[in-house]
């Protein structure tokens, strides 16, 4: 069993380095314990690139903050929520707004636990409030506003753990959308590619406490962190 555990790991490090990546998803096991809430705070940098038939390709990046709850629902499983502030910005039209409300939603959990190797899916969906600005194009002031903006994704993680330490990485398949508005012209923008990856690191200096570092790569790199406590 524990030979089948290395080559399930090595199978998907070696899958995962020919797609790309890591994100903001957590490790597959639970930062909760069994039937208990986990509180925490946490910091995402989001790139993403964009297209549509009319705008071509657009870079969309965003500092995000946030609050997350987590509760676990049966042993090795979780249901996880964040609410914070966004802001966004992309360069081609000079675009900038700041903070804005988002809210996200997600599950995970193990399948498969030998005690070192684990691995599992975690599923998350994004939704973000409308950001607006007013730019400057030929002398002329223009209205743009980025809105209907949302994202979800599916992922499958692998985790190494020892006493105090997860490492976990994995693919992910994702879909994303926003409504660009440029003046009266309306673009819905979508993902430029819709496969990543991920990896990261969670330490648990003390009982109850994680703290945890990812990142992403979809054609465009994204890292963050989180500071839970589970109770």
């Amino acid at each position: 069993m524990k030979i089948l555990s290395y080559l399930l790991s090595v199978a998907l490090v070696l899958f995962t380095l020919g797609v790309s990546l890591a994100g903001q998803f957590g490790p597959p096991e639970p930062t909760a314990k069994e039937y208990k809430p986990s509180i925490g705070i946490g910091y995402f940098y989001s790139e993403s690139k964009m297209k549509s038939g009319d705008t071509g390709n657009l870079v969309f990046k965003s500092n995000q903050v946030y609050l997350q709850g987590s509760f676990s629902f049966v042993k090795n499983w979780e249901v996880f929520g964040r609410i914070g502030g966004a802001d966004m910005r992309e360069h081609a039209y000079s675009f900038k707004d700041g903070m804005k409300a988002f809210g996200s939603l997600g599950v995970r959990g193990l399948l498969y636990d030998d005690g070192l190797f684990g691995l599992g899916p975690i599923i998350q969906a994004n939704i973000y409030s409308k950001h607006n600005d007013t730019t400057i194009s030929g002398g002329v002031p223009q209205r743009l506003t980025v809105g209907n903006s949302w994202d979800g994704s599916l992922g499958l993680a692998a985790r190494i753990k020892t006493s105090k330490v997860v490492f976990y990485y994995g693919p992910f398949v994702y879909m994303a959308r926003n409504k660009l508005k440029v003046q009266n012209d309306s673009n819905t923008m979508k993902e430029k590619q819709n496969m990543g990856g991920f990896l990261g690191v969670n330490v648990s200096p003390i009982k109850g406490l994680n703290i945890s570092l990812e990142g992403q790569y979809t054609g465009r790199f994204s890292a963050g962190g989180t500071v839970n406590y589970s109770f």
